[in-house]
């Protein structure tokens, strides 16, 4: 097998385009832990987390389609392992290396307590993939796995400075806490897919998840005040109206059921990243903000 195809395969098992909502959730973490935790945010700090998080996350992809590999061969038989890119073996050697690797940089760069939650992300990745063919509650497995990337930006900036709660330290998890809410939910619709009738109750999920992120949204903006320059302001401003036109894009496509689902669901986890961009500008990182949009 050729060099491109072996490197088409790997990026397939990767998933890579999901790779920068990763990277968003990190700055996010680590801006959160710098305004109510009394850590720092460090841009270096920042991206040796995110090759930690990326070097996991691209590790539990691997390990979905070699736990999966019996159901892609009736029902996805265009994953990389069925079509014959990537070799079963090479796979499972692929995934474990990515996934002890993450684990290693993460207590060589952050230490044993970061190291701890990189441990339970691991944990959560392996159960969710195990549990998610048989249980429909896995779903909550899914949202805690992005929640986790999130405490560990928060955990990691704590490393840089003296860890001083403030009064309002909860709204930081509230926020991590809708994250994993509206990751469960978009999840949820995923899975539903194929099934008739469903629509009532995708739209009740999809509607729990935004609602949850929009009180938190918004909750960190009453809390931090309001005494951002115009130019801010008028950012803000437009983000959040993008914003809801993104969800509610995606919840169009959602109505429509069908084949249409899926460009619902890549709609919602491209809108992370907004959803992202819109919390690092109300917390006052602008430039962040624009990395997560970009």
């Amino acid at each position: 097998m050729g060099i491109k195809k072996t490197i088409t395969g790997y990026a397939q098992l990767s998933r890579i385009s999901n790779l920068p909502t990763c990277l968003s959730n990190v700055l996010v973490g680590f801006t959160l832990g710098s305004v109510f935790w009394g850590g720092a945010f460090d841009w270096i700090s920042a991206l040796l987390l995110f090759k930690c998080v990326g070097m996991i996350y691209v590790g539990g992809m691997a390990m979905n389609d070699v736990f999966d590999l019996n159901f892609d061969k009736k029902h996805d038989i265009q994953r990389p392992i069925v079509t014959g890119l990537v070799s079963y073996s090479g796979a499972v050697i692929y995934m474990l290396a990515m996934l002890s690797g993450g684990l290693f940089l993460t207590w060589l760069h952050f230490g044993e307590n970061v190291l701890f939650a990189a441990v339970g992300l691991v944990l959560t990745i392996t159960a969710y993939t195990y549990f998610h063919k048989q249980k429909t509650g896995s779903v909550w497995l899914m949202g805690a796995c992005r929640s986790w990337v999130y405490v560990l930006g928060m955990m990691a900036s704590m490393l840089s400075g003296p860890v001083m709660e403030n009064k309002l330290s909860w709204i930081s998890w509230l926020f991590v806490a809708g994250i994993g809410l509206y990751t469960a939910g978009i999840t949820l619709i995923a899975r539903m897919e194929h099934l008739e009738g469903a629509l009532g109750r995708k739209k009740q999920i999809a509607t729990y998840g935004m609602v949850a992120l929009g009180i938190s949204s918004v909750l960190v903006r009453l809390h931090l005040g309001f005494d951002d320059g115009p130019i801010v302001i008028i950012l803000l401003a437009a983000l959040a109206c993008f914003l809801v036109y993104w969800l509610l894009r995606a919840s169009y496509f959602a109505v429509q059921g069908g084949p249409k689902t899926r460009n619902a669901v890549m709609t919602w986890l491209s809108g992370m990243a907004l959803i992202d961009a819109l919390a690092l500008l109300s917390l006052g990182n602008l430039l962040a903000a624009g990395v997560a949009i970009g």
